[in-house]
């Protein structure tokens, strides 16, 4: 199977809106959200502060961005926070001002929604602006949506905020860094390995990872980031994608990310943004990239994956992108041994 967004079956637009903080990985505050569908998968999406009057038509632009070009089946724009329930919605000139943008570029099937926020008994309405709409309520608790409860059963938790979020990425405190990186140093001269041995070790974590151990020591953080230093290695760990392992494997690369010096990190912060973006969750795939240019500028796969999420690479051509690097990359393997 290949690693990609849960199938689930959403019946209503409460549940949809409901269903943002678990797709993005937090619950979004004073925000504007797009979602972009090919047909019933969602292929793409973006988060935006809600404008300032005078910044909505460069906000409009932004958000258009990221459709135009594409041929979407639908976009959803859904507006949390910006206002009082009663009267007109908020943000009305931002949707209009996105609704014709698209509308220009020919873009069909946009619809958009608003809620007060993203919370359990938060009210809801349509932008569609006809008097006789019924599409208005309360919203269920996004914490008992099925994408909730999936990402619930993979060790996927959804942060109460964007600030909250970014723990994720957040680095172990100086001082073990910097013990870690001695203990790096010490290993790349006296750890003898070959390729396959490296490849083991880091299929053993995931596995591990996926049994529940979720405890990474200072010598595994070490030899884990080391072996992932060789891109044999590391394009082949792309591999988990096409296991049931694959949420195991974001895990420990996000773990890595965090527990591992720089340069080191780098490595393992692509390969935690390659299977966040696949799962997803772009709001962890872009912190991880940011992660990962930060600890080394021109890192090569970061670069790849940052331009195929810019233009909103579908999942299934970036799965099979990955499926090919993976072929290449175990062949070489095999050739080790």
């Amino acid at each position: 199977m290949n690693y990609s967004a849960p199938v689930l079956r959403i019946s209503d637009p409460a549940s949809m809106i409901a269903s943002i903080p678990p797709l993005i990985g937090f619950r979004p505050v004073n925000s504007a959200v797009l979602v972009c569908m090919k047909g019933t998968v969602v292929a793409c999406g973006a988060r935006v502060d809600l404008p300032s009057p005078e910044l909505t038509a460069e906000t409009a632009a932004q958000l258009a961005i990221v459709v135009e070009g594409h041929q979407f089946d639908s976009v959803i724009l859904i507006v949390f926070g910006g206002g009082a329930t009663t009267g007109d919605l908020p943000y009305c000139s931002l949707v209009t001002e996105l609704k014709t943008r698209l509308s220009a570029a020919g873009v069909d099937g946009f619809v958009a929604f608003w809620a007060a926020e993203a919370a359990a008994g938060a009210p809801w309405g349509c932008y569609c602006g006809e008097s006789a709409c019924t599409l208005a309520g309360a919203l269920p608790d996004p914490d008992e949506t099925a994408l909730a409860a999936h990402n619930v059963a993979n060790g996927l938790m959804t942060a109460a905020s964007r600030d909250e979020l970014h723990a994720c990425v957040r680095p172990a405190e100086e001082d073990t860094l910097t013990r870690r990186t001695t203990l790096i140093e010490h290993e790349e001269r006296t750890w003898r390995h070959s390729p396959n041995a490296a490849f083991a070790l880091v299929s053993a974590a995931v596995d591990d990872m996926a049994d529940g151990k979720h405890d990474l020591d200072d010598l595994a953080i070490a030899r884990l980031s080391l072996a992932l230093q060789d891109t044999r290695v590391r394009d082949a760990a792309l591999s988990f994608a096409t296991s049931a392992n694959a949420a195991a494997a974001e895990n420990v690369f996000f773990a890595l990310t965090r527990e591992s010096p720089a340069p080191y990190r780098a490595e393992a912060a692509a390969l935690g943004a390659f299977y966040a973006y696949l799962a997803g969750r772009g709001a962890h795939a872009s912190l991880a990239l940011g992660t990962a240019f930060q600890a080394c500028p021109d890192h090569r796969l970061a670069g790849l994956l940052h331009i195929a999420i810019n233009a909103a690479l579908p999942l299934k051509t970036l799965n099979g992108m990955a499926l090919r690097a993976v072929h290449e990359s175990l062949s070489l393997l095999d050739e080790q041994d």
